[in-house]
């Protein structure tokens, strides 16, 4: 591996999703962190945390695709925090890009998780997708059900048209027994 390659390591701290980024955040990299994070947002949760503190260098991609992000965790009512980079080029980066305005930055992973679980009044659970994938499963199931129960309901109805159908004529009297003439 060179040094300009993006490496991530996934170090979740629960109840927050956790990556651990190291080398180059830039153009050619970028696309691993954007479908990594894709994937575990659907999949995981919408809390991220993304230590940078390995982070040697950043450009305007990189910067883009962390303003991406939490664009991405506030569509799921999550939200994204950055650990600042030991590399001064990095933070000085950040900092004129003024990402700090939009994404809460932390000297170090504590620091982060302490402020998010305060903030958004969490404890020690997992905050997961689970809740809406089973929420999806269960929702899934009762469309089955009422489909289930629209085709059962179809063919009773058919059932008691037939036996109208089948059933012998009600017996009308005939004419001159029902007028009685005077």
């Amino acid at each position: 591996m060179s040094g300009r390659e993006l490496t991530i390591q996934r170090a979740d701290h629960p109840p927050f999703l956790a990556l651990k980024l190291s080398g180059f955040l830039a153009q050619l990299e970028v696309y691993k962190l954007k479908n990594q994070v894709d994937s575990m947002l659907v999949q995981d949760g919408r809390f991220l945390i993304l230590d940078l503190a390995e982070v040697t260098f950043v450009d305007s991609a990189g910067i883009g695709s962390l303003t991406q992000i939490q664009m991405e965790c506030k569509k799921v009512l999550g939200q994204l925090a950055l650990v600042e980079s030991r590399h001064p080029e990095v933070t000085q980066s950040l900092n004129v890009s003024a990402l700090q305005q939009i994404i809460d930055i932390f000297p170090d992973m504590e620091s982060a998780y302490g402020a998010l679980i305060k903030k958004h009044g969490l404890k020690n659970e997992v905050v997961r997708a689970d809740s809406d994938r089973k929420m999806t499963e269960i929702l899934d199931q009762l469309k089955s059900q009422l489909e289930r129960i629209q085709l059962l309901e179809e063919r009773l109805s058919r059932i008691e048209n037939q036996d109208v159908a089948l059933a012998p004529p009600t017996p009308t009297p005939p004419a001159s027994q029902t007028y009685q003439k005077w």
